[in-house]
């Protein structure tokens, strides 16, 4: 199966809303979408951003926390039919006693389940997304209920809302959770996409939900070390919530390079990882002492007189004599993600960050590689084309692009 980041799982996603909607339109059954991949990846995180940009209605369950049926699709009841002024009704078991004495009771009895609480009341007309959260962690009458509501969108006696889309989240059936597997009856019900960590995608999350700069930075410049490398065990030293935990743990700690800071950093990394032999500790060690936990913010990088700018720079980059293109890499992809946020704001100058750009490519001394700038270079030209249009008529823009 490929594997996709969640960026493009995400383009995925908005395309497959957009059909269950012309699908629904025709009389057909929306399709049900699985997102797989490691915990703490952003499965969730990602469905309920998609939700919220298409104005829709959230509705999350976590499956692996239910021990009934009646939990998710609501608890079954009695109903017997009556006539009233010779029309029939269906009429819980409960009011039965509360009917006047012109209802006549017939023998018809069945049984019907209680409308969920979690089912939306309201309808949306931008659609309804519900997440079954881990989906493969859930018994087999919860699997079996699942289906039910996938393959017809509704439960006996209730009924999804209009322009609803499923997701279900699951977690690999590779040894590492305990999960159930899934037969093919199971798995051919649905589009199921295996998603992977991308530390640049963790990154861009991260400097949105305001994670310290200095642990970003942490993660990009180990991201083999922390979540490619396996160890003898089989298992990576931390997935992406294990290290987000991390970083909101060490968030009330100023300055790292104080000796009791890095004590208690130390501490702490034993108590969040995978790691006996406490690798994320001595690797933090070293980043401190390669001032790495100092590295110039990337709103300074636009800011910044070019002559403080530079100074600053070269302490980072040129520390060994030459250009650490590593660190270089940490800088253009914080650029890249402060200057997404840059652009969406009211105000924004894109003279101002062209110039500082023409600055970077005429620089005599480099400070970022030829394809470290086109990466930036593009990557907002195409984003904001609008904001951007005037700058392909400088050549050096134009050169750097080809």
């Amino acid at each position: 199966m490929n594997q996709l980041n969640l960026s493009e799982f995400q383009k995925n996603l908005n395309y497959l809303i957009d059909n269950n909607h012309n699908l629904i339109d025709k009389g057909d059954t929306p399709i049900a979408i699985c997102i797989e991949g490691d915990a703490g990846l952003g499965k969730t995180a990602v469905v309920e951003e998609v939700a919220k940009n298409k104005n829709m209605t959230f509705v999350k369950i976590n499956l692996a926390q239910i021990e009934e049926p009646a939990e998710l699709v609501g608890f079954p009841y009695k109903e017997y039919k009556v006539k009233i002024n010779n029309e029939e009704h269906w009429v819980s078991s409960d009011i039965l006693s509360a009917l006047n004495k012109d209802a006549v009771l017939t023998k018809e009895v069945r049984m019907s389940y209680a409308t969920p609480s979690w089912l939306p009341r309201e309808f949306n007309p931008n659609g309804t997304m519900l997440v079954l959260d881990d989906f493969s962690r859930s018994n087999s009458l919860i699997i079996q209920a699942v289906m039910e509501i996938i393959n017809t969108g509704s439960y006996i006696s209730w009924k999804l809302p209009k322009y609803t889309s499923v997701v279900l989240t699951t977690n690999p059936d590779d040894g590492q959770y305990s999960v159930n597997s899934l037969d093919k009856a199971v798995i051919s019900r649905m589009i199921t996409f295996k998603g992977k960590f991308d530390i640049e995608i963790w990154a861009k999350w991260a400097d949105s939900f305001g994670i310290d700069s200095r642990a970003i930075n942490f993660a990009l410049s180990y991201n083999h070390e922390l979540f490619e490398e396996v160890d003898q065990s089989g298992e990576i030293l931390a997935n992406a919530r294990s290290y987000t935990t991390f970083c909101r743990a060490i968030s009330g700690l100023s300055d790292w390079s104080d000796s009791k800071s890095l004590e208690i950093i130390h501490q702490i990394c034993a108590g969040c990882f995978f790691d006996e032999n406490n690798v994320v500790g001595n690797l933090f060690t070293t980043f401190i002492h390669n001032r790495l936990d100092k590295l110039i913010e990337a709103k300074d990088i636009i800011d910044l007189k070019w002559e403080t700018l530079e100074q600053k720079l070269h302490e980072s980059l040129y520390s060994s004599g030459s250009l650490n293109a590593n660190v270089a890499n940490i800088l253009r992809i914080r650029l890249e993600n402060y200057l997404e946020k840059y652009f969406k704001t009211k105000g924004s100058d894109p003279e101002k960050v062209k110039n500082r750009l023409i600055e970077f490519i005429n620089s005599p001394v480099k400070y970022f590689t030829k394809d470290q700038l086109f990466k930036v270079i593009s990557k907002i030209t195409n984003e904001f084309k609008v904001q951007t249009n005037s700058w392909y008529r400088n050549s050096d823009i134009r050169n750097t692009l080809m």
